[in-house]
This record gives structure tokens, C-alpha cells and sequence, in this order.
């Protein structure tokens, strides 16, 4: 699988003085919240030899609390068929 990042298609960034501010497609947040919430369960995201230093473990955990309460889907049935189709619209 190889990456090609496209500016513009469902994610872009901008910087304005001391903040980043990154903009996300829903599908593209949905994607990147399943993913972090997985971690999470699996306690992945808890895992010190993924970080060097526990201030990237404070942001990639503060991230996934920023997603959560932004998911509509979270608790839904089609929860499964929703990431699908987040994940298509990402990919193409």
C-alpha cells in the first residue's frame, strides 16, 4: 500500500502564530477516532515503548478525547458500515 497525500482532499492544516490547526473531513475524523479508540481498548495508546517521551503520549491521548464526543455515529448499529464508508471516502 503506498501513501500519496493529496492537499486538500480531506484533510489540510494551517498554522497561526503559536496553533496548528488542523482540518478534518468527518470521514477522515471518524477514521482517525476508531483507530485511536482501538488503541485505546487494546491499550496501545498506554504502550511506553511507543513514545520517547510522555508528552507524545499526552498528545496522541488528548487527541482521541478531542474526536469522541464529535463521532454522531459512536454508538450506533451501523457503526461498522458508517467506518467502512469513512474509510472508502479516505482512501479514494
Amino acid at each position: 500500500m503506498s501513501f500519496n497525500p493529496r492537499k486538500d482532499d480531506y484533510m489540510n492544516a494551517e498554522r497561526k502564530n503559536d496553533d496548528v490547526i488542523l482540518h478534518l473531513e468527518y470521514h477522515g475524523a471518524f477514521v482517525l477516532n476508531d483507530m485511536l479508540a482501538r488503541w485505546n481498548q487494546n491499550e496501545t495508546l498506554d504502550n511506553t515503548d511507543l513514545y520517547e517521551d510522555d508528552s507524545e503520549r499526552i498528545v496522541v491521548t488528548s487527541l482521541g478525547a478531542v474526536f469522541e464526543p464529535l463521532i454522531d455515529e459512536a454508538f450506533s448499529p451501523d457503526y461498522r458500515s458508517v467506518l467502512d464508508g469513512a474509510r472508502a471516502a479516505v482512501r479514494a
